[in-house]
């Protein structure tokens, strides 16, 4: 059975006590890397969208080996792009069926992005899985857990809206925050998969 969400969220916040500013130093290249390019013209946006799925992978790999305690450094945001292609591929393949799910009424949308939000995880221990690979066991993996991470999400949204009245620098806590809760969320869900999946 999986943990309860304010138990991870408590979990994360214990996890971070003492170890926050390594964490929001790394974050913090992260968006300033994904947020500078995103404020730039097509160009910037186009490069934003590239650069994100091997960011979202290292993002992963870093925040697993932290909760692991396996020494994380800041290197490990960029190892993502060691499997460029894959992390390129998968990250495209994933916004361009959320999209597509947003434009069929939004509700489909939530719940392709619910679906595949383990893969960057998953490529991250797996990294010689290809794309499809991994976007399909991370369906697999979220079956039945969607209505929790949707939850979960939603406390994420609060804090967010929250870090709207801090000028914006509430994002540099939040941003390494959410991604602690959700790497515990995978290892919580992975553990408790059929050895089948």
């Amino acid at each position: 059975m999986l943990k309860e969400n304010h138990f991870i969220l408590r979990e994360a916040w214990v996890e971070l006590s003492g170890r926050w500013w390594p964490v929001v130093g790394v974050f913090f290249v992260y968006l300033l890397i994904l947020g500078g390019l995103q404020g730039g013209k097509e160009f910037g946006s186009l490069l934003s969208l590239i650069l994100a799925g091997p960011l979202n992978l290292g993002a992963a790999i870093y925040t697993l080996s932290f909760i692991r305690k396996e020494n994380p450094s800041i290197g490990q945001l960029f190892q993502g792009f060691n499997k460029f292609v894959t992390a390129l591929a998968a990250y495209i393949v994933m916004v361009l069926i959320i999209t597509v799910g947003i434009i069929l009424f939004i509700v489909p949308g939530i719940i392709f992005a619910l679906s595949y939000s383990l893969t960057f995880f998953i490529l991250a221990e797996n990294p010689e899985m290809r794309p499809m690979d991994a976007l399909r066991k991370s369906r697999m993996m979220m079956d039945g857990h969607k209505t929790q991470l949707f939850y979960l999400s939603l406390r994420f949204l609060g804090l967010a809206i929250l870090c709207l009245f801090t000028m914006g620098i509430g994002f540099i806590f939040l941003t390494p925050y959410v991604f602690v809760c959700m790497s515990l969320f995978y290892e919580d869900v992975k553990n408790n998969m059929p050895a089948t999946v």
